[in-house]
């Protein structure tokens, strides 16, 4: 993954951090939804918050695989970030 696609994926969650929203982070076999606590240099981790904890999905069925209370995902395996709109 490019170095560019990697600052603008940084972009992407220090927005959805700053407004405090759920986010959904596609990674290649499963995607993560959850807020974001901390964003750091190679990592960036989500935890439960508003009643609803972190879920981790498969992207061939969309069955869930667990829901931990908090996950750290490495921002180079991530391909796209989106809002969580609850489906």
């Amino acid at each position: 993954m490019s170095e560019r696609h990697e600052d603008e994926i940084r972009e992407l969650l220090h927005a959805f951090q700053l407004v405090g929203a759920r986010v959904v982070l596609f990674l290649p076999s499963f995607h993560v939804e959850g807020l974001i606590t901390r964003i750091g240099e190679n990592f960036v981790t989500l935890r439960r918050g508003n009643g609803e904890g972190v879920e981790v999905e498969s992207n061939a069925n969309g069955g869930d695989l667990e829901n931990p209370n908090q996950i750290s995902v490495k921002i180079s395996s991530i391909l796209s970030v989106s809002d969580d709109q609850g489906e």
